[in-house]
Parts: C-alpha cells; sequence; structure tokens
C-alpha cells in the first residue's frame, strides 16, 4: 500500500514542469523587488527632502510607462527583453 502512494506521489511530481515552477518562484520574487521599487521611488515624492516639479513627475510617468510597456509586450509577443526594450511602439 505504501508503494502506491509513493508512485502516485512520483507521477504527480512527474506532471509539474520545473519551468513553471522556476517561473512562479521568479515571478514572485521579481513582483515583490518591483513593490520595493517602487515604494523607494515614492519616498522622492516628499516635498520636506527633495525638490522636483511637475516635469519631473513627467519625466517618471513617461519612463515607467515604457518599461512596464515593453515587460508586458515581451510577454505578449514572447519576444527577448532585449528586442522588446529597443523595440520602437506602433501605434
Amino acid at each position: 500500500m505504501s508503494n502506491n502512494k509513493s508512485l502516485k506521489a512520483k507521477s504527480s511530481r512527474v506532471d509539474v514542469d520545473p519551468r513553471r515552477i522556476a517561473f512562479e518562484r521568479l515571478f514572485e520574487r521579481r513582483i515583490e523587488a518591483l513593490r520595493e521599487d517602487a515604494r523607494l521611488l515614492m519616498n522622492l515624492s516628499n516635498p520636506y527632502n527633495y525638490s522636483y516639479g511637475p516635469e519631473d513627475a513627467e519625466r517618471l510617468r513617461k519612463e515607467l510607462n515604457s518599461i512596464m510597456r515593453a515587460a508586458v509586450d515581451s510577454f505578449e509577443n514572447r519576444l527577448p527583453v532585449q528586442v522588446a526594450l529597443t523595440r520602437k511602439r506602433q501605434r
């Protein structure tokens, strides 16, 4: 009976793609790192510690939009990151 359980456990492990497991693990880590980096960026918005103007907010918006667009496009189009970052956006 215990052999049956171990065979089932082994077969269920075989069904799971190790690349998917690695993706899930790294995805969670990197999303958390993005959240932390965003929090640190938001700290720069404290007017008591830093001086900035509307052009800086616009620059931040453009940079973040460009980065996020490239990341999403690379998933949607299955392109390497280097290609997605250098590709011109079609409008």
